[in-house]
């Protein structure tokens, strides 16, 4: 029976992000070929040193057991481990744990046991007639990075769309007082261009009709005002 090994698998996924998956131990039956769920115990919500939980095992049709473990460390986007606690009728023990390193834009991920209290002759001998996979369970420990690593890349990339799109309908809108100067500005140039006039009066003399004079400069006053709204539409257009 081999008693140690590990495993590494680089995942695309921040460390932090791929420790979340693993430290939550609810979602383990979505990674483990064995472990198909377990729950936390006395009341603990979330993985701390100390905390326990119970994993439910499947092997085949007829080997189903459970085992009580504790959280050994708990270090989040560096290290996760718990041991089997032993018991009357399970006295073996492992260590399990998981180590996240960071690596270019992702994480490699190292899981690796250690039989640190192997079971007596008569057990060993049924868990390698049962269980042939335990006498070296490196072959599992890559199935469950192998899964982790599709989860965990399959979020990023979730992650990331989910932030293109929010930033993409992200406009600029701009403030009221902004529209009214735009909306104003061909009022306000218009009414720079037209010079200001002035009405000259003069005493008609005896036998005179009409302003002939006056007449003519408002007629070439509104010709100059006329050109110069033309020459700022054109400005503006």
């Amino acid at each position: 029976m081999r008693t140690s090994g590990q495993v590494t698998v680089h995942v695309e996924a921040p460390p932090g992000a791929v420790y979340d998956l693993v430290a939550d131990v609810t979602r383990i039956g979505e990674f483990s070929p064995e472990c198909r769920r377990a729950e936390w115990l006395d009341d603990a919500r979330r993985a701390a040193p100390g905390c326990r939980f119970r994993g439910r095992n499947i092997a085949n049709k007829l080997s189903r057991w459970s085992r009580t473990c504790e959280v050994l460390t708990a270090n989040a986007g560096r290290e996760f481990s718990f041991r089997t606690v032993p018991a009357p009728t399970k006295p073996d023990s492992t260590v399990w744990c998981y180590r996240f390193q960071p690596a270019g834009d992702g994480t490699d991920v190292t899981e690796s046991y250690e039989v640190v209290k192997l079971p007596p002759r008569p057990l060993l001998a049924l868990i390698r007639r049962l269980f042939p996979h335990h006498m070296d369970m490196r072959p599992h420990l890559r199935r469950t990075l192998e899964a982790i690593k599709r989860t965990a890349e399959a979020d990023a990339v979730g992650t990331a769309d989910a932030r293109d799109t929010s930033t993409a309908g992200t406009t600029t809108t701009p403030n009221a007082a902004h529209v009214e100067r735009q909306e104003n500005l061909p009022n306000r140039l218009l009414s720079m261009s037209d010079p200001p006039t002035h009405r000259i009066t003069r005493q008609k003399t005896p036998g005179e009709t009409g302003t002939p004079s006056s007449e003519a400069e408002m007629r070439t006053s509104g010709g100059r005002r006329r050109a110069a709204r033309n020459s700022i539409q054109q400005t503006l257009l």
